[in-house]
């Protein structure tokens, strides 16, 4: 029997003050978890519940100490994003956190687990070849007013 053990608490640690900081904590429990941080936002993306994958997100406001629920991704994930329960995905998906939407942006040449999420601060888009690159701004200011995308199962 698969018994699953959370920590009642969710905790931040603040450098300044050399200390642990007890804060809200998500909203649904998840291990296996991609994570990433955009504009101050800690995203956490995918996992497993205990019982089920996930594709759900949820992205935390340390200002305000809060979770808010963001789009889900379109295919469940865990191991920080490759694996579906069956099979080691390949896929790899975008989050346009101005648009809440997830995009499959490309595909590995096979499928792993336990991989990462990286941030470009630039929009991506995808290729011919189907690789990723960023779309290069037209003026300075550019990237500042899109944001980012995050990845989810990147190499």
């Amino acid at each position: 029997m698969l018994r699953f053990y959370t920590c009642p608490l969710d905790y931040r640690y603040d450098p300044e003050k050399d200390e642990w900081q007890i804060v809200a904590p998500m909203k649904t429990r998840r291990i296996g978890v991609g994570v990433a941080v955009l504009n101050r936002l800690l995203y956490a993306v995918g996992g497993f519940d205990g019982t089920n994958r996930l594709n759900s997100a949820e992205c935390y406001y340390p200002e305000t100490d809060e979770w808010k629920s963001i789009a889900s991704m379109n295919v469940v994930r865990s191991g920080a994003g490759g694996y579906d329960g069956n099979t080691f995905l390949d896929s790899v998906e975008c989050y346009d956190p101005a648009q809440d939407t997830w995009t499959e942006v490309t595909h590995m040449m096979s499928g792993r687990s336990g991989v990462g999420v990286a941030i470009t601060m630039e929009p991506c888009r995808k290729t011919p070849c189907g690789s990723i690159f960023p779309e290069k701004p037209n003026d300075e200011n550019a990237d500042k007013q899109r944001g980012g995308c995050i990845f989810s199962n990147c190499k």
